[in-house]
């Protein structure tokens, strides 16, 4: 999953999910649908995950993912807010515009 102008995987308000083995790369820094000025590039990410239960992300290789406008994203793998039991493991995440993990 790879070259999408967000994020290669996106997981929200789900329970019991699992995701494996990708190749998650240059992922984000696509246009902004609704632009507003400095504003015109989307954080990215390999996989994220919001508002979750239970999420397993393994066997991943996720690199050159982006950051947008803000900073924010250019992440490997982001389990993020609201995220519980999440397992993240035996992934090979490297080179991206953040973070890891």
């Amino acid at each position: 999953l790879h070259d999408n102008d967000a994020m290669g995987i996106g997981v929200f308000g789900a329970t019991d999910v699992v995701v494996r083995k990708n190749d998650l790369y240059r992922n984000g820094s696509g246009r902004n649908p609704n632009p507003t000025p400095g504003s015109n590039t989307m954080n990215g990410a390999g996989a994220w995950w919001d508002t979750t239960q239970n999420v397993t992300a393994e066997w991943h290789n996720a690199w050159g993912n982006r950051g947008g406008w803000t900073g924010n994203g250019g992440t490997g793998l982001d389990a993020d807010r609201n995220t519980v039991n999440s397992v993240i493991q035996n992934n090979y995440l490297h080179d991206n515009a953040n973070y890891g993990v």
